[in-house]
């Protein structure tokens, strides 16, 4: 991904938006194009356990969070953001 022009601005948005937009990156559009698509996967999967469980409950996905940001960081995301990639973490 940090390959491509989308990347390379994802990347410099997360590593210092400021600078990003000093360097004409519309940080705001990038941080959207990024979050967008994972709100709806989000969703879908929401759905999903949806039809598995037959309801979904405000807990259900109490003891996720721990296991997501392990894996994380375990592929080799950084605490202080803007660097990492999703093969490393999964």
């Amino acid at each position: 991904m940090t390959a491509g022009r989308f990347g390379y601005r994802v990347q410099a948005t997360g590593s210092n938006p400021e600078a990003a937009a000093h360097a004409g990156i519309a940080t705001g559009k990038v941080r959207l194009m990024a979050l967008a698509p994972m709100g709806a996967i989000a969703g879908l999967a929401g759905v999903v356990h949806l039809g598995a469980q037959g309801t979904i409950l405000p807990n259900d996905g109490n003891g996720f969070a721990l296991l997501a940001i392990a894996a994380a960081l375990l592929g080799g995301t950084r605490l202080s953001g803007g660097h990492g990639s999703a093969i490393g973490a999964a």
